[in-house]
């Protein structure tokens, strides 16, 4: 499931916070704001405490994720200037700039478009794949469905503080990284995997941010047994030298 269609789908226009309702951002943005309440596995998001239903969370993976971007070292100096620019103005005031972060994905209006990019070659497999690519395809139109709130308002939510200690979390964390990924750099599953308390991290020498489509059964695997057991390590499996779950 899409974190950008649920996101969507749940009618969200407007981020303006009304009297007796939820942080606009929380429900613009149930992945990151809410926690793991929709999913066990997590591709790019967290688990809060700020869950209505904790009972619910025995377990969270967490494959190719970003950390907190005032807490990941290096992560402001990652970001490039256009980025940085509106990830200030979005500090500054993230009602104000939800118009400019939508002109921003402006591309998802119309999501095919995302296949004229030229992918870094360990991706490349994967996506020539036809189950993979006819997945995502329709995974991206059917997030754009309803416009681009969903994805600005994961822009917003990851630009700002996230509310919470990641320290406060008890439950077992999986953190998985490909150390191919071109997208997030493994600073941050090392952050995650370090902070958090109850957490592994396995690390895949050979993959790049696709790593959950490689190894979709592994995750899930994991994940149960983490459940069962309480222990984040006992379902990993290693992948390369050094790559073991910590």
């Amino acid at each position: 499931m899409d974190q950008r269609a649920a996101a969507t789908q749940d009618g969200v226009s407007n981020p303006r916070r009304t009297r007796g309702e939820p942080d606009a951002w929380q429900r613009a943005c149930p992945v990151r704001r809410r926690g793991p309440g929709r999913r066990t596995v997590r591709k790019n998001g967290t688990a809060s405490r700020s869950d209505p239903y904790p009972e619910r969370i025995s377990a969270v993976g967490l494959a190719s994720c970003e950390g907190p971007l005032d807490e990941v070292p290096g992560a402001w100096e990652d970001l490039t200037p256009e980025e940085r620019t509106l990830s200030e103005r979005i500090r500054r005031d993230p009602i104000a700039a939800h118009g400019a972060v939508a002109d921003r994905v402006g591309w998802y209006r119309d999501p095919d478009t995302i296949w004229e990019w030229e992918p870094p070659p360990v991706d490349v497999p994967i996506l020539a794949r036809p189950d993979v690519g006819d997945a995502l395809t329709q995974m991206f139109r059917e997030g754009a469905r309803q416009g681009v709130d969903g994805l600005v308002g994961d822009w917003i939510a990851q630009s700002l503080p996230w509310g919470f200690a990641l320290a406060d979390l008890e439950i077992p964390v999986m953190v998985w990284h490909g150390q191919l990924d071109h997208l997030v750099r493994s600073a941050h599953a090392h952050y995650l995997s370090a902070v958090l308390p109850n957490s592994s991290l396995v690390l895949y020498p050979q993959d790049g941010h696709l790593l959950f489509l490689q190894h979709w059964d592994e995750l899930v695997t994991a994940v149960t047994t983490g459940a069962l057991t309480r222990d984040p390590t006992a379902g990993q499996q290693a992948h390369g030298d050094g790559a073991a779950a910590e």
